[in-house]
């Protein structure tokens, strides 16, 4: 004869496995069996927390299994590594003086141009172009009158200095901090440095963390033959 006691309809077996490496620095079960403890080193995979709850007779022997879903608060110490690169050199836009404007009126479909400047841009340089636009809607039609233009610009090398540099780097590492700490996720260590060099800029080293760790796994259903009485000695 076998004892097997499944979950109730309203929940799956499930186990809680490690979903990262790391030392486990703090669990609090509250349905399953714990199968690490505080200062336990985990590896992804390994499991935390067993949906399958043992079952015993008198004599302490296993004859069932009651399944649960595994619930469990498991936090692990990590170390992460950041690494960000950033090129100094940089190609910055100046406009020059020419420029074209073109004012239309458009009513539904039909659009009339009322007039353009007398500056033209080069074609041989690059321009930005945008268009301003007021609509104005009247029962089933639509009017609208607006103006596009383009200003012409050359790009100029640049090279962004060690302080622009330093703090660009800054602001990236601390808003990647500031959405792990959204994760719940404790910042114990910062070992990330900059470096700047000539052409290139890094922002490298490693984070000592403590995060939530764990995921659901389904739990692998087994039956337990139960001792018959009378079974020789």
């Amino acid at each position: 004869d076998t004892i097997t006691m499944p979950a109730t309809e309203m929940e799956k077996p499930s186990d809680i496995v490690a979903d990262k490496d790391g030392v486990v620095t703090e669990i609090i079960t509250r349905k399953g069996v714990p199968l690490v403890h505080a200062g336990d080193e985990v590896k992804k995979g390994d499991l935390l927390v067993s949906g399958r709850v043992e079952v015993l007779n008198d004599s302490k022997e296993v004859i069932g299994y009651q399944y649960q879903t595994a619930d469990a608060d498991i936090f692990v110490q990590t170390v992460c590594p950041y690494e960000e690169k950033m090129e100094r050199a940089y190609e910055k836009k100046i406009y020059t003086e020419k420029e074209r404007r073109k004012y239309y009126l458009k009513w539904n479909d039909i659009k009339v141009s009322v007039g353009t400047t007398k500056k033209s841009v080069s074609t041989r340089r690059a321009a930005d172009r945008g268009v301003s636009v007021d609509i104005r809607r009247t029962f089933c039609t639509s009017v609208s009158h607006g103006m596009e233009w383009e200003r012409e610009y050359r790009l100029q090398k640049k090279l962004y200095g060690k302080e622009e540099v330093q703090t660009m780097l800054s602001e990236n590492f601390h808003r990647f901090c500031g959405e792990l700490e959204k994760k719940g996720v404790q910042i114990l260590e910062n070992n990330v440095k900059i470096h700047i060099g000539q052409n290139l800029a890094t922002a490298k080293g490693t984070l000592t963390l403590i995060e939530p760790a764990g995921e659901q796994r389904e739990t692998e259903i087994i039956e337990v033959e139960q001792k018959q009485k009378g079974n020789s000695k």
